[in-house]
């Protein structure tokens, strides 16, 4: 059984979709190739926060922060968490985002996935926080991808892509991308960014390339230290911010990484310790890893669940498959952390 959806975008324009009986609105827009604004998809961002115009749906599991009590008692739903139970209409909330026309500057290809670095050609300020992502269109496809820089610095738009054979977008990049070319961007979105007042120490976890929002969070951080720039943030300069970073990806990803990794620890503004996992191990590249990165042989939550015995005082940022995430969650919550200081930013598998 499966019931129809009609969506009202911010222009007006409206689309259409199936949603299964079981399927989160989210899910079933994002299946249909629909670019439905969203993050962690676990009920705790409410950036797909929309409005239910028409229709019955019911939620999942979801943090009160993300959607009140008000909002619900004025038709607003969480579409990562709202599951149609008839035929429904939704209304898109106006994002404060804009379109943005850039070139491919570089293209760094790796095992599976690749680094594109983007140069935006208009003067107009591209106002992202660290940890949104943006929208990328090639050749009338539409994807959304992290952003794993801070473009308000210098310009670029550095994206770190994962390669998806049969995906509708990522092999048309792997394969005909060419430096020069032309993509237009739009956004940004997302509320995986940093809060304005946060503990130390800060828990960062992350798989593949959803080290790209991670690494944006960091550099924030050590910026907010360095006190380079206002991020419209409102850090205490007098504590060192301790942040532990956990990343499982493959070896050559890591390879490639391990300069900006290095960088990044170098500060002296921040404390930071990076733990690198994977289920291959690492004896084919031991002798390139720097003796101040940690390595370990298993998945992230092996990681966590064999090295962490309480997280209470941890702000928990964490980006990647939804799968791996999931449990993240749950093994945080068996570890102290509370439903306000965990924060998610998952990458959905799409079918089309």
């Amino acid at each position: 059984m499966s019931y129809k959806i009609t969506i009202t975008n911010s222009d007006l324009t409206t689309s259409e979709f199936n949603a299964n009986y079981n399927e989160t609105i989210l899910t079933a827009a994002l299946n249909a190739g629909l670019a439905m604004p969203h993050s962690c998809n676990l009920g705790v961002c409410g950036a797909c926060k929309c409005k239910l115009v028409k229709g019955e749906v019911v939620h999942q599991d979801y943090n009160p922060l993300a959607l009140t009590d008000d909002q619900l008692a004025s038709n607003m739903i969480l579409a990562c968490r709202a599951i149609a139970k008839k035929d429904s209409e939704i209304e898109l909330l106006k994002p404060a985002s804009g379109i943005f026309l850039t070139k491919v500057y570089t293209i760094n290809k790796l095992e599976n996935s690749m680094i594109l670095k983007l140069k935006l050609i208009a003067k107009t300020p591209f106002n992202i926080l660290p940890g949104q992502y943006i929208e990328v269109s090639y050749k009338n496809i539409t994807r959304c991808y992290s952003v794993a820089n801070l473009p308000n610095h210098d310009g670029f738009i550095e994206l770190y892509i994962r390669r998806n054979k049969g995906g509708a977008l990522s092999e048309i990049l792997w394969n005909q991308l060419e430096i020069g070319d032309s993509l237009r961007v739009k956004g940004p979105f997302g509320n995986f960014t940093l809060r304005k007042q946060y503990p130390s120490p800060i828990f960062m976890a992350c798989t593949g390339t959803g080290f790209a929002p991670i690494k944006a969070l960091i550099q924030a951080i050590i910026y907010r230290a360095d006190d380079k720039e206002n991020l419209n943030t409102s850090y205490s300069p007098d504590a060192k911010p301790k942040v532990i970073l956990i990343w499982g990806n493959s070896q050559l990803d890591f390879e490639y990484w391990q300069e900006t990794l290095l960088q990044l620890q170098e500060s002296k503004t921040i404390d930071l310790s990076i733990h690198l996992c994977s289920r291959k191990g690492f004896s084919k590249f031991a002798s390139h890893i720097a003796n101040s990165i940690n390595y370990y042989q298993g998945s992230i939550v092996e990681f966590i669940s064999s090295n962490h015995d309480d997280l209470r005082e941890y702000m928990v940022y964490t980006c990647g498959n939804q799968d791996t995430i999931s449990k993240i969650k749950q093994l945080a919550t068996q570890l102290g952390v509370c439903q306000n200081n965990f924060f998610a930013d998952t990458f959905l598998p799409l079918t089309s």
